[in-house]
């Protein structure tokens, strides 16, 4: 008993020592954390105690690499320590793919792949979902003018439910087609189809449509005149009123037919012609026509039956020998004979200065084969040298009333007279004595007389 009272007492003063070592030891420390704080910011002290918190994970270490934590001075952030975490092999992350999907009785599963190591591999499993059934839906289908309604089951657990009035669809009308064209006098139709049904069909009205003609063939209803085009016309099957007109065929022209010469005519610039159109009487046109041109457009005659051509002195144009020059005329008439009338008063003296060569000068009318007759007015007091000459179908010759000419002003040849007057009574020496008056000669001879 008092043995081990005295372990007792024994155990207590130990106790009691054990206690006081760790007191002593606190308060030491305390000492030292005092010191070291001290020391840790006196700056001549190199050898000074720092003060560290506790270590802060600065990288995390993984299954594939080292980590890094860091640890700072209380007494001077400035002072910091790292130290190595090593490589934790538990340590992944993870990269979740579904390989089997959870359904209302069944788990699911994922798969995981370490992004660090893709032979880090790990599996999951995925919670049942009592919501995620797969229905199968049965009874009445709604239409478009019926309600439907019906059930539906799970096909993988069988659970049933009883489904809600499914309202009717209604129609659905798709593009409309026009099944009669409206026209420019009646209204068209188009149909509807419903594309739920397509024995579901909806007809509409399509308004008229004033262009919508269906033209006939362009039929000319105006034909082209001389001066106007024709007008050619179309008309609308469904409307005869309804009508378009085009220009049809081009104007054809005048036709003019023979022209018609006003007569008498005083001079030759003053021939005026006024010729009818065939395709339209009342179509006219006046114009001034050469003596070539009137003489041209007479019928051939005979050297009996001439054409009276009445002449003024402005006429003969000069005694320019060109193609316009009444001597020229005359002179190419071809089988057109003219009597030639120079009754006008003008005339006082017959030129002979129509230049036809460089060796000789004729005269004004030199060589008019079809020249007949000529009627001389008693204003003429001269006639030139060879105005008539060469004349060959010249017979008749007639000196106005009062006629007078001096004998040295009728010049020899002026008419036509065998060899330039040579032998024969000339119509000179005819006139010297008969003076006014007609004189002829036969055509085969050259000898003139007085009637």
């Amino acid at each position: 008993m008092k043995k081990m009272k005295s372990n007792v007492g024994s155990f207590a003063t130990a106790k009691l020592q054990a206690k006081m070592r760790n007191i002593l030891a606190i308060i030491t420390l305390a000492a030292l954390i005092g010191f070291s704080f001290t020391a840790c910011s006196e700056e001549n002290d190199p050898t000074h105690t720092h003060d560290y918190g506790d270590w802060t994970v600065t990288r995390t270490a993984t299954c594939t690499a080292k980590g890094e934590e860091t640890r700072v001075c209380t007494l001077d952030s400035t002072h910091k320590e790292t130290r190595e975490i090593a490589i934790d092999p538990n340590v992944h992350d993870y990269e979740w793919t579904v390989t089997k999907e959870k359904t209302c009785i069944t788990e699911g599963l994922e798969i995981g792949v370490c992004k660090n190591d893709a032979d880090h591999t790990t599996t999951r499993v995925i919670s049942i979902d009592p919501t995620a059934h797969n229905w199968e839906t049965a009874g009445i289908a709604p239409t478009c003018t019926e309600t439907g309604n019906g059930k539906r089951k799970c096909k993988i657990c069988e659970l049933e439910e009883t489904l809600n009035i499914i309202p009717a669809l209604g129609h659905n009308y798709g593009n409309w087609t026009v099944t009669t064209a409206a026209t420019c006098t009646t209204t068209g139709v188009e149909t509807g189809t419903c594309s739920h049904d397509a024995t579901h069909k909806e007809t509409r009205t399509i308004p008229i449509n004033l262009t919508a003609h269906n033209w006939g063939a362009w039929i000319q209803t105006t034909a082209p005149t001389c001066t106007t085009a024709g007008i050619d016309t179309k008309t609308c099957t469904h409307d005869a009123t309804h009508k378009e007109t085009c220009t049809g065929a081009t104007a054809i022209g005048h036709d003019w037919g023979a022209g018609t010469v006003e007569t008498p005519f005083t001079s030759i610039t003053e021939i005026k012609e006024t010729r009818i159109c065939t395709r339209d009487a009342t179509h006219k046109d006046k114009r001034s026509i050469t003596l070539r041109e009137y003489l041209s457009s007479l019928p051939h005659n005979t050297a009996a039956t001439p054409y009276i051509v009445k002449l003024n002195i402005s006429d003969l144009g000069g005694s320019s020998y060109n193609d316009g020059s009444v001597g020229n005329v005359l002179h190419n008439t071809n089988a057109i004979y003219v009597s030639l009338d120079l009754s006008d008063s003008t005339f006082t003296t017959l030129p002979y200065t129509r230049p036809y060569s460089y060796d000789y000068v004729y005269g004004a009318f030199h060589g008019c084969n079809n020249l007949t007759s000529v009627t001389l007015p008693n204003s003429v007091t001269s006639i030139g040298y060879w105005v008539f000459d060469l004349c060959t179908s010249l017979t008749s010759v007639i000196f106005a009333t009062g006629s007078n000419i001096a004998n040295a002003n009728f010049k020899d040849s002026a008419f036509p007279e065998g060899e330039r007057g040579d032998g024969g009574n000339t119509l000179k020496k005819a006139y010297s004595t008969g003076k006014a008056g007609t004189y002829t000669r036969q055509t085969n001879g050259w000898t003139w007389s007085k009637q």
